[in-house]
């Protein structure tokens, strides 16, 4: 079972759960298995898929907030560093201060737009006995910034990567949406599985 559809599973479960514990009519609760049940299959249309991607976003949206955050407080930090160094008159130290807010900038760039950012979606699920048994996460990705970062180290890049499947990487990633997901599943020899979703 993909991470979607997983998913569209515990939406079943919740739906459930509401009606047993008399927080939805019995009724009412017909009506949104009805209306769940309607919607076309997660390996099916556009329309589904897009529900599946939205559904994940509401789910992880604190994540998206994450990187928001933590720029505001390099934020601060960096302006007062500025500040100080500037009134200081220790022109290196000014000059350092520079990384920093560099940084929270990007941070809250990256916070602000996670609504218009491919999210990348992971669900790891470990051998039994392991612990923990699953770990799941989302976040924004940035697409446009790692492909303008890879231009860069290309050549780097290209000793261990062919150059053409790193091109090959980058439109794939590059032509992901909520309506044309990608999903990549990895098994392991341990039994280990990775199940990721990009969209």
């Amino acid at each position: 079972m993909s991470l979607a559809e997983d998913f569209m599973v515990s939406e079943l479960d919740q739906i459930l759960e509401m009606i047993a514990s008399g927080q939805i009519s019995a009724e009412e609760g017909a009506h949104l298995l009805d209306a769940l049940s309607t919607q076309p299959a997660a390996a099916g249309t556009e329309a589904s898929a897009e529900a599946n991607i939205a559904a994940l976003r509401r789910r992880f949206r604190w994540m998206g907030y994450l990187p928001l955050g933590v720029g505001l407080i390099f934020l601060l930090i960096s302006t007062h560093w500025l500040q100080t160094a500037w009134l200081g008159a220790h022109y290196f130290l000014f000059i350092l201060a520079l990384l920093p807010l560099g940084i929270s900038l990007a941070l809250i760039a990256l916070g602000a737009s996670q609504y218009a950012l491919p999210w990348l979606f992971a669900d790891i699920k470990q051998p039994p006995g392991e612990k923990p048994s699953r770990l799941v996460f989302g976040f924004p990705l940035p697409v446009k910034a790692i492909g303008w970062i890879l231009k860069r180290i290309s050549r780097r890049i290209d000793r261990a990567l062919n150059r053409t499947d790193l091109d090959e990487i980058f439109i794939a990633l590059q032509n992901v949406s909520r309506q044309t997901p990608l999903s990549v599943q990895v098994n392991d020899e341990d039994g280990t599985r990775v199940d990721i979703l990009i969209g």
